[in-house]
């Protein structure tokens, strides 16, 4: 601006001054639009989950009434899944009766080894997680062959000592030495806390609990399951017949059940939720909840 007078000169460094001025309000406006944009799909997405929560949990009452309606009738609840709706919305809802799972207090050794191996673990490995099973529910401090009691907690830096009392939730087997992440995984839906029975029902059992049982394993208890559900009603196709198998074989008491619904959102969030209920046939209180967690996105 050499040689331009001195009002032109600031009149040209005011315009300049302007344009900056405009150019970066553009700039924060564009950042604000974005930053409100982050916010508002953040704000839909937390709404879509909470409506697809409830939709789920809607899911778990359609599944009591429904528990309540065949529980006397001869109705199979064998953890199915189910297309329902509510509310015009498409949910999916499966009931499972605990007596066709491993019960974690009453499973005998035999049953614990086959469950543990049935779920992946190698033969050492079932060995010890069900001795280690056993001591942590039992009441006294003797260490079975392979188990775990007090002192070999206390040397893994565990922070805690075995049990020495029944599992009270089929969570509190994260805790048992040996036990890992991923086995644990495989193991939702096979066991339970609430069939107080030292074996399952195959009617009901799934075919990872129908694995454990002694003369079964994954194939046979595979083939059963398949070949039971194109069959209406429990009980139409009886088990393999297999005499080191009968011990481990138990009518359910029907008592406890595992309810999972899963729905989606409006947006397209998919929630996953889980209840165990126990059956009261009380008028003013027919079904006591016993559980809930919300289940894993991939399960």
């Amino acid at each position: 601006m050499r040689g331009w007078p001195p009002a032109a000169r600031e009149s040209g460094i005011a315009l300049i001054a302007v344009l900056w001025i405009v150019a970066l309000a553009s700039a924060l406006a564009v950042g604000l639009a974005a930053v409100s944009r982050q916010e508002t799909d953040l704000a839909r997405n937390v709404v879509d989950r909470i409506q697809a929560r409830h939709l789920a949990e809607a899911g778990i009452h359609l599944g009591i009434a429904t528990l309540i309606a065949g529980s006397g009738a001869g109705a199979c609840f064998d953890g199915r899944p189910r297309a329902v709706t509510f509310e015009r919305v498409p949910l999916t809802v499966a009931i499972a009766d605990e007596g066709g799972k491993v019960d974690l207090n009453e499973a005998p050794p035999p049953l614990l080894v086959g469950l543990f191996r049935a779920a992946g673990a190698a033969d050492n490995e079932a060995a010890a997680l069900a001795d280690a099973v056993a001591d942590w529910r039992d009441r006294d401090a003797e260490r079975r062959p392979l188990g775990a009691e007090d002192e070999d907690y206390r040397r893994a830096g565990a922070g805690y000592d075995a049990k020495d009392a029944p599992f009270e939730t089929t969570a509190e087997l994260a805790a048992v030495r040996g036990m890992t992440v991923a086995l644990m995984d495989r193991l939702h839906g096979l066991v339970t806390v609430r069939s107080h029975a030292p074996g399952i029902d195959p009617t009901v059992a799934p075919a990872g609990a129908l694995a454990a049982i002694p003369g079964y394993g994954p194939g046979l208890a595979r083939e059963y399951v398949e070949l039971r559900a194109r069959l209406p009603g429990c009980g139409a196709l009886p088990p393999p017949p297999l005499a080191e198998a009968q011990p481990y074989l138990v009518p359910s008491a029907k008592v406890a059940f595992a309810i999972q619904a899963r729905a989606t959102g409006a947006a397209g969030t998919t929630v996953g939720r889980e209840a165990v209920v126990g059956l009261h046939f009380r008028p003013d209180r027919p079904v006591l909840f016993l559980d809930w967690r919300t289940l894993p996105a991939t399960e």
